[in-house]
């Protein structure tokens, strides 16, 4: 998921939930060229080696190239304005095919979550009184993998409806920012006794 990230979430009443994500800093628009297998995002910032991740608006990422997917940016063939990944550090270029031609590609560098805290909060209306909380466990802190769960108890004791939900890091002793937010839909379950 890319910085600033809007995510809409749904989850049945009386069920568990899970999200993965990948954080990562801002996002860059890229080309993606499948002839090739090169990326090209101009002034990108990146160096190589950085690890990043992939996200796509009006359509999919490419086959080969997966959103909750870490990819590391190869020496070979680097400019400032462009480069090709691999699945690890130095490792073979990631060979991808365009699925959609008209899908907008995102990039961005993948934040070691090393000492991040994270507040995911439920509500009706921003500002408003608290509905419930998401858990967030990093899976992979070098990674930037965070998981974002409720257990069936707690989707259970929120009414079905539309809510508001938000993901705040905070970096102890430095700053804290809401890094994504959307709606979140609980939808009622149906007895089928």
């Amino acid at each position: 998921m890319i910085y600033p990230s809007t995510l809409n979430l749904t989850v049945l009443q009386d069920s568990t939930f899970e999200q993965d994500l990948i954080i990562t800093e801002a996002a860059k628009t890229a080309t993606l060229n499948d002839a090739t297998n090169v990326i090209t995002s101009l002034c990108h910032g990146f160096a190589a080696n950085d690890r990043i991740a992939f996200a796509v608006t009006d359509g999919r990422l490419p086959c080969g190239i997966q959103a909750t997917e870490n990819y590391f940016i190869l020496s070979s063939g680097f400019t400032t304005g462009s480069f090709k990944i691999s699945t690890s550090a130095g490792g073979s270029e990631v060979d991808f095919t365009i699925l959609d031609t008209g899908a907008t590609y995102q990039v961005g560098k993948v934040l070691n979550l090393t000492g991040y805290t994270f507040d995911a909060d439920i509500r009706s209306d921003f500002g408003q009184s608290l509905t419930g909380s998401l858990v967030c466990t990093v899976t992979s802190a070098v990674a930037g993998k965070l998981n974002l769960s409720l257990t069936a108890a707690t989707t259970l004791a929120i009414t079905a409806g539309v809510y508001l939900w938000d993901l705040k890091l905070k970096v102890p002793n430095v700053s804290s920012y809401y890094y994504a937010k959307g709606t979140f839909t609980v939808t009622a379950t149906v007895s089928r006794d």
